[in-house]
């Protein structure tokens, strides 16, 4: 009856424990909602934007793609970023974009990457900054300066 299951509920139940214990506690310290909050709290500054919350969410997404992929897609990042007027138009792709995750799982999002670091959340400067460099990141800081925002 009965009994012949119970030497395999104990496996069973430390697995769904330990999964369950380990969903909870990567919630509880997952750093992208810092940064989302982070960003929920940023003030665009309405007398400066040139751009519209739908712009800002379509750059943010083109941003996104640009980087989300095997080789980056500098062209469409310096395209997205020269076409924002402002340090306001700046902070709203910025709340956009939010924080995504980074790193071997970022395409797919899965917890095995966020679980065993392989993968964190960064926001757009933090991808920017994983994903360029040499001439490509001073061009970028050439854009931010202008913008009046630093990386």
């Amino acid at each position: 009856g009965a009994r012949r299951y119970v030497p395999y509920a104990a496996p069973f139940v430390t697995v769904v424990g330990g999964y369950l214990l380990a969903r909870w506690l990567r919630r509880a310290s997952d750093p992208r909602r810092r940064l989302e909050a982070a960003y929920d709290r940023l003030e665009v500054y309405d007398k400066t934007l040139f751009i519209d919350e739908p712009t800002a969410r379509l750059y943010a997404e083109r941003l996104y793609a640009a980087m989300n992929q095997v080789g980056t897609d500098s062209e469409t990042i310096f395209t997205v970023l020269d076409s924002l007027r402002s340090r306001s138009d700046l902070l709203a792709v910025q709340k956009a974009f939010g924080a995504r995750w980074y790193g071997l799982t970022s395409a797919n999002g899965s917890w095995v990457g966020r679980v065993t670091g392989l993968s964190k959340a960064l926001d757009l400067n933090g991808w920017l900054r994983e994903e360029l460099s040499g001439d490509d990141m001073r061009r970028v800081e050439r854009i931010y300066q202008r913008l009046g925002q630093s990386i």
